[in-house]
């Protein structure tokens, strides 16, 4: 099982460039470094603002190293459609890639971006005592606090 260690770029009720009545749980995904050949697919959730139906007509991408996949029906006021894609990391190295999302709301598609390192060898990241990555959070519950 290839491993993945990246951050998302979290931004809540995201509010896209065109003001349109939607809000986007982020606007780029950073994969950070993955490995060769191992699964890079991350979803975007697209929540719909106003009282007409979003609908999800098009999604694009700016290689044939991107594959999207998304909502095939209207997305009512307060749900969620999503846009799914999928990274082919059969070649190293740095890579950037535009999602463009065509909806019922705007001409305009909404950019959406992924980006990482997929490295040729193994992922070399220290470890924790307690066996998780540097990006993961631990909480150990027999740490008492320090007393005056």
């Amino acid at each position: 099982m290839a491993a993945a260690y990246g951050q998302d770029t979290l931004v809540s009720n995201q509010q896209n460039e065109q003001n349109l009545p939607i809000s986007i749980n982020t606007l780029k995904k950073d994969f950070g470094v993955i490995e060769q050949k191992s699964k890079a697919v991350y979803t975007f959730e697209i929540t719909n603002q106003d009282e007409k139906p979003m609908v999800i007509w098009h999604v694009t991408t700016s290689c044939g190293c991107t594959s999207p996949t998304w909502t095939d029906k209207p997305v009512k006021k307060g749900e969620v459609g999503t846009v799914k894609v999928k990274y082919d990391t059969s070649q190293s190295g740095k890579f950037e890639k535009s999602v463009f999302v065509y909806t019922n709301f705007s001409d305009r598609p909404i950019k959406l971006l992924i980006e990482g390192t997929v490295s040729d060898g193994p992922i070399k990241n220290s470890k924790a005592k307690s066996g998780f990555t540097k990006n993961e959070v631990h909480i150990d519950s027999n740490i008492k606090p320090n007393s005056k």
